[in-house]
């Protein structure tokens, strides 16, 4: 056994004459009650250890003079008057090699039980896996023996803080600091804050919650934890959000409902994160329901799903139930698609690293993106309206770029073997110049090619469905027109 004590000058008279006091023990080791000259004689003459007494040089002189030592492992260390970060390196010096049990005697030596507070706290903090039992001898009175010292642990007054701190932080910020303390509440608020702040979702839902929920439950039953009540109801309120969360059976609602919460305990970049998934989530829901995916949401599913709502764009991987399934439905799409954006934008600003970049707007815009995205997807539930079937008569076929693109690009590679981009409005434009200007050798046609768009150009119709295409990038189109155009002049 090691047992460290702060010295002071107890064990003398103002005239210099020794005196004892009765100390009595209210602990589990093994000392006899008795009368003492101080709590260092007492554990002098109860423990056969290896003693480390460390004081000011008059607190030694002191007790080198009083005390009987000599027969004992005894190793004396001075630290300078008053300055009390010496008495922590001088502790912690003694401590780092201590594999066994250690008794740390706080009684003497700290002039303030504030100071003798703050001192176990941190030592407790600083050598918590560490066998350690933090030692003091309270004054005491009883009517049978009158005034006396009684032995008591610290520990567990400094756990009880601890568990404040913790709680405290937890219900401020979801993070607990780590697990320094022997105690089923805190190890619960550390191991709930571990697994959230590493998406540790599984074992955040399935593990975490309800240990937490226990440990809580428990310590709001506690009278030793009655202080703590407050914060205990609290702590409860998030725990039930996290509940909420987890009870969807839709893992997007989920993910919607973290990032609320992770918003509103100033986590931007955990919220925009997971606005960012829960949104595809929303997406591939929908997507899985209609049929156009069977496969599980993957990432490359996810990406191909988000393709096609921001652009439209078909992936081999997506069974579209109609082409014209996009442009009669651009309307949730465009709604989809915008409030994507703008939380990829949020998304991306708060997560890459940049010494330029302010966060000037980010919450207010976060904020928005939050409200907006609970209203079309939770409460509006677009997605749910999408129309099966296409409408190419609609408006919103009729004035779509990209359709008018591949009837345009069908037109040109059919009758005249001309490829263009049924995706890129200024390559599909720059390869129409082309055919406007006649450059045959950039457009690399055949001779057969070429003979029968020579012959297309002394057609009227055909310069009407060229200059109509060209349009494409000053004004707004419409599909229906240029397949009028088109039939016209094929059955011409």
């Amino acid at each position: 056994m090691t047992i460290i004590s702060i010295l002071g000058l107890a064990g003398r008279d103002r005239d210099g004459n020794p005196t004892t006091s009765q100390y009595v023990n209210a602990t589990d080791l093994t000392l006899q009650d008795g009368n003492y000259l101080n709590s260092t004689d007492v554990l002098i003459q109860n423990f056969d250890a290896e003693f480390f007494f460390i004081g000011t040089e008059k607190a030694i002189a002191t007790q080198k003079s009083l005390l009987s030592y000599q027969d004992k492992r005894v190793l004396w260390k001075a630290f300078d008057t008053d300055n009390l970060s010496h008495v922590f390196q001088l502790v912690l010096e003694l401590t780092e090699n201590i594999s066994n049990n250690c008794i740390v005697d706080l009684t003497h030596g700290l002039r303030h039980q504030t100071i003798t507070a703050a001192f176990a706290a941190f030592i407790r903090t600083a050598l918590s896996k560490q066998k350690m039992k933090l030692l003091f001898a309270a004054d005491s009175y009883d009517v049978s023996i009158g005034k006396h010292y009684r032995y008591i642990y610290l520990d567990e007054y400094i756990n009880l803080a601890a568990a404040s701190f913790t709680l405290s932080s937890f219900v401020k910020t979801l993070s607990a600091p780590s697990d320094l303390y022997d105690d089923p509440l805190i190890d619960a608020l550390h191991g709930f804050s571990r697994e959230l702040f590493s998406n540790h979702l599984s074992a955040l839902f399935n593990r975490a919650l309800p240990t937490l929920d226990s440990a809580l439950q428990s310590a709001l039953v506690s009278n030793k934890l009655s202080f703590l009540d407050a914060m205990i109801d609290d702590a409860l309120l998030i725990v039930e959000s996290f509940k909420m969360a987890k009870s969807h059976p839709e893992l997007y609602r989920t993910y919607l409902d973290l990032a609320d919460i992770m918003f509103r305990f100033n986590y931007p970049l955990l919220a925009a994160t997971y606005l960012y998934e829960g949104s595809q989530l929303y997406f591939y829901h929908h997507f899985h329901r209609l049929g156009i995916t069977a496969e599980p949401p993957e990432y490359d599913v996810l990406s191909d799903i988000k393709m096609y709502v921001s652009r439209g764009v078909v992936s081999a991987d997506l069974e579209i139930i109609d082409e014209f399934f996009y442009c009669t439905n651009a309307e949730y799409f465009k709604q989809a698609s915008d409030v994507f954006e703008n939380i990829r934008l949020i998304r991306n600003n708060t997560a890459h690293l940049n010494l330029d970049y302010t966060n000037e707007g980010m919450y207010e815009s976060l904020s928005d993106a939050i409200k907006l995205t609970k209203q079309l997807y939770l409460i509006d539930d677009i997605f749910a309206h999408l129309k099966t079937k296409g409408d190419q008569n609609s408006p919103s076929c009729r004035n779509n770029k990209i359709f008018f693109m591949k009837i345009n690009a069908h037109f040109f590679d059919k009758e005249y073997g001309i490829q263009l981009s049924h995706k890129n409005i200024d390559k599909h434009a720059a390869r129409l110049l082309l055919v406007k200007h006649r450059d045959y050798a950039a457009l690399a046609m055949n001779m057969e090619d070429k003979t029968k768009l020579n012959k297309a150009f002394n057609h009227h119709q055909f310069h009407q469905i060229l200059d109509y295409a060209l349009t494409l990038k000053t004004s707004s189109v419409d599909t229906m027109l240029l397949q009028e155009m088109i039939k016209s002049y094929q059955y011409r």
